[in-house]
């Protein structure tokens, strides 16, 4: 009879491979959710890929909703003063090779009402061949504290003009 020939493949790289990956997925899972920062991902269309816990508190969005979306529908971004609207950075970012911070005073109009002052920057996301294969948009709401420093301003003020009228009258 016939001897038909057996190959044989070692898998145990390829298993300790495919561990140390998983592995390392959930610490970028557990890592993201654990931030306070909002973080979105895109691809290089602009459409949202993963937004982390913090996102969606921050831009009103829940996951299954934003993802597959286009990032400047979940995140509708406007000058605080002016109301003019401001592009996300993700095609600023995928075109150079750096962080492009968003504006001063910039405001992202939540999905149900409501507006907060945010603070960020967007990054690319490169593949081993340097393409941009998306990018990575970080929020921070900085409301409550823009809030206090406008307070803390006021209370300074009106302690100047204390000091003011206690030397006049004096």
């Amino acid at each position: 009879y016939e001897r038909t020939p057996i190959a044989l493949l070692d898998l145990t790289q390829a298993k300790a491979a495919a561990r140390e990956l998983a592995a390392e997925r959930e610490r970028l899972a557990v890592t993201l959710s654990a931030m306070a920062e909002g973080v979105v991902t895109t691809d290089a269309e602009g459409k949202v890929q993963f937004i982390n816990k913090a996102a969606c508190v921050i831009t009103g969005w829940s996951s299954d909703a934003s993802t597959g979306r286009r990032i400047d529908e979940v995140c509708s971004l406007r000058h605080e003063k002016t109301g003019a609207v401001i592009a996300p950075p993700v095609s600023a970012a995928l075109s150079s090779t750096r962080v492009v911070d968003l504006p001063p005073q910039t405001t992202l109009l939540r999905r149900v009402g409501g507006r907060v002052l945010v603070e960020g920057c967007c990054a690319p996301i490169r593949d081993a061949e340097g393409k941009g294969i998306g990018a990575v948009l970080v929020l921070r709401d900085v409301t409550e504290r823009s809030r206090l420093e406008a307070e803390l301003q006021r209370a300074s003020k009106l302690e100047s003009v204390g000091i003011l009228a206690g030397g006049i009258a004096h």
